[in-house]
């Protein structure tokens, strides 16, 4: 089996990977590449992180590419840096290293409230726009792009890449996304992580769709006594069912906020429908 290199240099806007041609080394470093590595910073779940202050020349026709221009990976490449840069989000489980991010992949170092938004964001579009628009405090907002676990898994696409566009889209906005889960090859229930996130005051931002089937989510009663507020865009969910569904869950958590934003004309798309699944 083939160990593969995830090899950062630098910091800030300067912060370089090493690779060539989309590719990323594997096996002995030194003898691909001529830079001698010590043990890896960081091992991870399908390759070996190294991190160092500063990029020696390398040879062989590796180079070192800015991240702000490094805009895809071959094979599954992507998703093993974006395992890597999860692991500098100290907010979030599985925090490991510090690394200074260029701002356009900026970090949430958020303490009293973060407002998370999960969802597959492939491609991101005018709906999701009208989330981050409607809901307040938009600088404590976390876009988390991971797998619908209600469908099937896409691993044919760079996740790099899907990560890298949704940065682009909204680098004028004070929110943040976060890497980490499109390096996670599967599912990945939201109970796995959010009652974990460092933050005091924990919420989500919701489609009514996704709201109105939260109580159906894997061990939904101790994911629903982990969440304080909700925040839910409406898109396809009746008034009355909405309405049942805040009884259900203010009975399984008396403290939890639910507030329901306003309607809006893009309530019928959805990535699913743009990509033609």
């Amino acid at each position: 089996m083939k160990v593969f290199s995830i090899v950062l240099a630098g910091r800030g806007e300067g912060l370089c990977i090493l690779t060539k041609k989309g590719l990323i080394p594997f096996g002995n470093i030194q003898n691909q590449t001529g830079i001698t590595l010590k043990k890896p910073t960081l091992i991870l779940s399908n390759s070996n992180f190294y991190y160092i202050k500063k990029s020696p020349l390398p040879n062989n026709g590796w180079k070192w590419v800015p991240l702000t221009s490094l805009k895809k990976l071959n094979q599954n490449y992507g998703e093993m840096l974006c395992e890597a840069l999860g692991k500098s989000w100290k907010i979030m489980p599985g925090y490991k290293i510090n690394i200074q991010f260029p701002r356009l992949f900026k970090v949430a170092n958020l303490k009293n409230e973060a407002i998370f938004f999960p969802g597959t964001f492939n491609p991101w579009h005018k709906g999701h726009w009208v989330c981050l628009n409607h809901c307040p405090k938009k600088s404590k907002i976390i876009i988390v792009p991971d797998n619908n676990p209600w469908k099937p898994v896409r691993n044919y696409e760079c996740k790099w890449k899907i990560y890298r566009d949704i940065c682009l889209k909204i680098k004028d906005t004070p929110s943040s996304v976060y890497p980490g889960f499109l390096g996670i090859i599967g599912k990945n229930p939201t109970i796995n992580w959010f009652p974990k996130i460092k933050v005091r005051k924990k919420a989500l931002l919701l489609g009514d769709d996704n709201f109105l089937n939260l109580i159906n989510w894997k061990k939904s009663e101790k994911l629903i006594s982990s969440i304080d507020q909700i925040y839910v865009v409406p898109r396809i969910g009746i008034p009355v069912q909405i309405e049942k569904m805040r009884q259900k869950l203010w009975d399984l958590n008396p403290k939890l906020k639910i507030k329901i934003l306003p309607s809006h004309k893009y309530q019928g798309i959805s990535s699913t429908k743009i990509r033609g699944d």
